[in-house]
Order: C-alpha cells, then structure tokens, then sequence
C-alpha cells in the first residue's frame, strides 16, 4: 500500500541545510514492523508517526527512538502550519512541550536524566577532551568536549558503536558533530543538544544558553538555538517544508 509522507527540513540555517524528517500523519494504525518497513523506505535519519492524540513514535532506518529532537520540533511546526496546534507531544519517553514563533519549532525538555562519568579508553580519532560526561537519554550519549571548533572541524570519525557529540564553545556559539555508532553522522540533532545543556547543568552552568552549529561538514548546515534554566531546556530551530513523497 502507498504511503503518503509529507517532509520538512529542520533546524536549517537561512534557506539552506537542516536535517531532513519524514512525517506520516493519516491516522493509519499500523504495527512497529510496518512502520520501521516505512522509515527503511523513506530513507532520512528519522522518520515520525504523529496519531491524533499527539501520539507519536519515531524510527530511523535501523531502529525506535524512544526521544529525538529534530522530529519533535518538526512535528510541532508541521501540526501548527496544518492548522493543528498542540501544547505537548507524547513520545515513548513522556510528554514534551512544543510549539511555535513564525517559521520555527521547538520543544522543551526536562533535565533530570542521569549524568555519569566516561570512563574507559575513548576512540583515538578523538581529541583529548576538555571536559566529557555521559548523559542518559535514556541511549547513552557522550558529551566531549574540546578545545576549540577547529578540533571539531578537523576529526575524522572511524566506525564505532558509541554515539559521541563532540562540542567546543567560541562564545555564544558551539560548534557541534554528533557521530551515530557505526551508522551515520547526523546533520542536527535536538535530542544531543538537550544532552548538551543537561552536561552543563550538571558541571555547574545552572543556566545559559547559546547557538549551536552542526552539520557543516556533512554539506547540511544546521543550527539550533539551545537554553536551559531551572533544570528544563529549550531547543529551537526554523523548518522548511519539502515536497512531500509516496512510497
């Protein structure tokens, strides 16, 4: 059966890059088998289900997110241009609050999640970090921090199986690569940056935020606005509709 798939590039940078989502909204109850078949299919980095209680559940070509960023925030600003607003979306992991302001998205996000120490022998593609922790999302992420973004620019990943977001502050600015285990690096990832500001709370930046630069290397410039007080966070970023697809 064809599946109708709407598309929409989020946390892009002007007109240009952003990380591509897929979006199947047509009420169709459908098994997790058919719907990892559809995300295979569709091809993106994430593929998202929204149901109409704000339901939804994410895929990507491998396997189910239990939280992503980049499709929240999409599915937020997709609902919201389909004359759908809706205050939270509930992904396997719990309710998130979302929304819009003009042609972005965003999501907010607590930060609760258990910070530990990395430990072990970090890969030698690296650079010696600054600072580095692990976040659970409930996946474990591994923040590294580095000296500066021309270390971040510079690495040259080899397959791995951790899923490492590599950052280095320049200001106001952090300028970020996230590598996906042996899969894939991911042009913009909201559920990284949420790891992010939850990494900083814990080594004592109780608030703060800042603009985060993903993507460049991999030609699909990104960017997303991160803040973070109170033990909640806020990820942002403008969306870009694409022509939809059937398959």
């Amino acid at each position: 059966m064809a599946v109708d798939v709407d598309v929409v590039r989020v946390f892009t940078r002007g007109e240009i890059g952003g990380n591509h989502l897929g979006i199947v909204a047509d009420g169709v109850d459908r098994s997790t088998e058919q719907m990892q078949a559809i995300a295979i299919e569709v091809g993106y980095s994430e593929t998202i289900f929204l149901a109409d209680d704000a339901t939804v559940r994410i895929f990507t070509p491998f396997d189910e997110l239990p939280f992503a960023g980049h499709p929240l925030v999409g599915a937020a600003w997709w609902l919201a241009h389909h004359g759908r607003r809706v205050r939270e979306l509930r992904p396997p992991i719990g309710p998130i609050r979302c929304g819009t302001i003009g042609d972005r998205g965003w999501i907010e996000a607590p930060l609760d999640q258990r910070v530990r120490p990395f430990s072990g022998r970090w890969p030698g593609w690296l650079p010696d970090p600054v600072r580095s922790c692990i976040v659970e999302m409930p996946i474990p992420y591994v923040i590294w921090q580095v000296a500066s973004p021309a270390d971040v620019a510079a690495i040259e990943p080899e397959p791995g199986d951790e899923w490492i977001y590599v950052v280095a502050d320049a200001g106001a600015t952090t300028r970020a690569r996230f590598f996906v285990g042996r899969e894939f690096e991911d042009p913009a990832t909201g559920s990284a940056a949420v790891a992010l500001a939850r990494a900083r709370s814990h080594w004592g930046e109780e608030s703060g935020e800042v603009r985060v630069l993903q993507g460049e290397e991999i030609g699909h410039p990104s960017t997303m606005h991160l803040a973070w007080r109170e033990l909640r966070c806020r990820v942002a970023g403008t969306v870009h509709p694409e022509p939809s697809r059937t398959v």
